[in-house]
């Protein structure tokens, strides 16, 4: 069995599964299967991620565009130049608005060669999008995503003591997945994750011990894609590992998704 390393293994979180009991064993699941030769399909190995912030001018969206790679298959992964991608604003089946996404070179904004908008971009909250990506060796890939809506305190819930600070999220079906970080010039940690039930979702976490100004919170809202991914992809780095393929796109192989923040002095 063959299975698709690439982008999978630079952003996400590692899976855990039961175990079941076989005699004196325990044996986990998934459990390697049986080696095939079958051939691997070719195609595109897409993480886009649309961001409603900017960064000296610029949008944040971004894309790696890859190829799927078997698994122990040592050659590089680096990012596929001459693709041509674009995302579509869709509404009641038009398309409203268009942006090509271009592989940029590094430069004072990001040091990193990703595809990113071309030009003036805001993606916006509630909004649907549609992602495709073309390249003259591989078969299209596409995908969809709505971008969530910017997280929402309940009013009068939020409570901030000497060490510990409590409030009361809004969240709607645009909201896959939740993170709370704590943040200040210094660092920031990561305070809770949660997986959210339409309505009022409570959070409550410990301040740390020491006193320091500057704090914020940042409130990030993934969409069911992103969400879906973090939640559920398996990104261990055992290459003797079953692992079990992931996607949320209608062709290729990958994930196009969205997030959307807000940000709360404290």
């Amino acid at each position: 069995m063959k299975c698709r390393i690439g982008w999978i293994m630079l952003l996400g979180l590692a899976t855990f599964t039961g175990c079941e009991k076989l005699g004196d064993y325990y044996l986990g699941i998934n459990q390697q299967p049986k080696l095939t030769e079958a051939p691997l399909p070719d195609g595109l190995n897409i993480f886009c991620v649309l961001r409603p912030d900017s960064f000296c001018g610029q949008n944040k969206s971004f894309a790696f565009v890859q190829q799927v790679w078997p698994a122990l298959y040592f050659d590089d992964f680096y990012i596929l130049h001459e693709a041509e991608m674009v995302v579509r604003r869709v509404e009641t089946g038009q398309v409203v608005e268009s942006i090509n996404f271009s592989l940029l070179a590094p430069d004072t904004a990001f040091t990193d060669s990703l595809y990113r908008p071309e030009g003036y971009f805001a993606p916006r909250s509630g909004a649907a999008y549609r992602m495709e990506c073309r390249h003259s060796d591989f078969p299209l890939a596409s995908g969809t995503c709505v971008v969530p809506h910017v997280p929402v305190i309940v009013p009068g819930s939020l409570v901030r003591e000497v060490s510990r600070v409590a409030f009361r999220l809004q969240s709607d079906s645009t909201t896959g997945l939740i993170d709370v970080y704590l943040v200040n010039d210094v660092g920031y940690a990561q305070v809770a994750r949660l997986v959210p039930d339409r309505g009022e979702v409570p959070v409550q976490f410990e301040l740390p011990e020491t006193p320091q100004a500057g704090w914020r919170m940042l409130i990030y809202y993934y969409d069911t894609n992103l969400g879906s991914y973090y939640a559920n992809s398996n990104t261990s780095l055992n290459f003797n590992k079953f692992r079990v393929g992931f996607t949320t796109l209608e062709s290729g192989y990958g994930v196009f998704g969205a997030l959307n923040y807000l940000e709360v002095v404290l």
